[in-house]
């Protein structure tokens, strides 16, 4: 998995978000980074996670955004190789 970009339509502020394990959870990351820039160029990070795991497939965790702010692009990346069915951004 390469990193995810999620453009929002007008500046938003996320203070939490939901990652789907994909249909074979041993396949998802372990360890991400979310980041979020008002220009596209310039990347802060808004939270940091090291040695999650999935229980069962397509399972949906919440997580609080560590760092909270408002931003016109956020992007998901991965530590390393994985695959998720689903991330979403809440405000």
């Amino acid at each position: 998995m390469t990193s995810v970009d999620l453009p929002v339509s007008e500046p938003a502020g996320a203070v939490q978000y939901t990652l789907t394990s994909s249909s074979d959870r041993a396949r998802a990351p372990s360890g991400w980074t979310l980041q979020g820039s008002s220009d596209g160029t310039t990347w802060r990070t808004l939270d940091r996670r090291h040695g999650e795991s999935f229980a069962w497939d397509r399972q949906t965790r919440a997580f609080s955004v560590r760092s909270p702010g408002t931003y016109e692009k956020y992007r998901l990346v991965p530590d390393g190789e994985g695959t998720l069915a689903e991330f979403e951004l809440l405000s």
